[in-house]
């Protein structure tokens, strides 16, 4: 599980957060300027949260973007697609162009479960995945 966005995201990425189960095992990552600190944000015990705090004058969502492309690099391997279906993403940071190109190219274009909505990104089912 992926949730990722920036201090404009907290109230969405809170409910999401609080929505997780206690086994629930992921990252967040959440970029936010500097001078407002760490976010108060309680997750599951195997989630982990990533503050990336954004100096005064860097460009918005370039840290997160920077991250978000880690995270791609570690979790979603070429050829392996039975380790995409587990994966769960929300993509926030609305507007923010660093995060708008790594999550077209690396999320959306290589990924084919994994559909853009607006700001947002969330995983599909793969074909077949459901019943009926």
């Amino acid at each position: 599980m992926l949730v990722a966005g920036t201090e404009h995201d907290l109230r969405v990425l809170r409910t999401l957060v609080a929505a997780l189960p206690a086994d629930a095992f992921g990252q967040i990552l959440l970029e936010t300027p500097l001078a407002a600190g760490m976010p108060a944000l309680v997750a599951p015990e195997r989630v982990s949260v990533q503050w990336l705090p954004r100096p005064e004058g860097a460009i918005a969502g370039a840290r997160l973007a920077e991250s978000l492309a880690g995270w791609a690099r570690e979790w979603l391997v070429d050829g392996d697609r039975d380790l995409l279906d587990c994966h769960h993403l929300f993509i926030g940071a609305a507007g923010l162009r660093p995060v708008q190109i790594v999550r077209e190219v690396l999320f959306v274009d290589t990924c084919p479960h994994v559909e853009s909505l607006g700001d947002i990104a969330v995983t599909l089912p793969a074909p077949g995945a459901l019943p009926g």
